[in-house]
C-alpha cells in the first residue's frame, strides 16, 4: 500500500494531517496557512478586523489565539487592553449634546473606571475631565446637575470640576427634584 502525500502541490513530504505533510502542518498551525512562507520580511497581521498586531499563530495575534485558546473564539472574552483608552480619547474629542454612556467596568454606584498601565483604577469621568479641563486641584468631578443625572457618562460638556460642598448640594437637589417630579 503506497503511502499517502501531502497535498500541496510541489511536496513529496509523507502525510501527517489535513492532507499535509509534517511542515505544513506546523505552519498552518502556528501561522494560519500551511502556504506561509517563512522567509518573507513582512510581517502578517492578525485577522481579526481592526487589530493590527503581528500574528501568533492561526492568523491570530497573541491577545485573539489566548482568546480562543481559553474561551474558544479570538472574540470571546472581555475588551482587549487599550480598548478603554481608545474610547477615553473618542469622549475627549466628542463634541455632540447626548450622553456619552461609558461601556466598560463600573463601581457599584454605577460611575465608569478605568485602569491605565502602572496605576490603580480610576473615575472615567474625571480623567475626561483631566484630559479636557486641566488637573482637579483638589476638586471633585462632578456631572452638571441640569444637563446630565447618568454616572455613567463621560460627555465632557456633562462634567465639572466642583467642591465636594457643591458636589453634595446638587445630590441634595438631585433627590429633591426627583422626590417633587417621579418618574412613571
Amino acid at each position: 500500500m503506497a503511502q499517502r502525500t501531502c497535498e500541496i502541490e510541489g511536496c513529496e513530504g509523507v502525510h501527517l494531517a489535513k492532507g499535509w505533510c509534517s511542515v505544513h502542518y506546523q505552519r498552518w498551525w502556528k501561522h494560519g496557512s500551511p502556504l506561509t512562507d517563512l522567509r518573507r520580511t513582512v510581517k502578517m497581521s492578525c485577522e481579526v478586523e481592526g487589530c493590527e498586531r503581528v500574528v501568533r499563530s492561526r492568523g491570530w495575534c497573541e491577545t485573539h489565539y489566548m482568546r480562543w485558546w481559553r474561551h474558544g473564539g479570538p472574540l470571546a472574552g472581555g475588551p482587549s487592553p487599550g480598548f478603554a483608552v481608545r474610547f477615553i480619547w473618542h469622549a475627549v474629542q466628542y463634541t455632540g449634546s447626548d450622553c456619552l454612556e461609558w461601556p466598560y467596568a463600573r463601581n457599584e454606584d454605577g460611575y465608569g473606571r478605568i485602569t491605565l498601565t502602572g496605576r490603580r483604577s480610576q473615575s472615567a469621568s474625571r480623567l475626561v475631565l483631566e484630559l479636557t479641563q486641566g488637573p482637579a486641584l483638589g476638586r471633585q468631578a462632578a456631572h452638571a446637575p441640569v444637563w446630565c443625572r447618568n454616572r455613567s457618562c463621560v460627555n465632557p460638556h456633562h462634567l465639572r470640576w466642583a467642591t465636594h460642598a457643591e458636589n453634595m448640594l446638587d445630590k441634595a437637589l438631585d433627590n429633591a427634584y426627583e422626590k417633587a417630579y417621579p418618574v412613571g
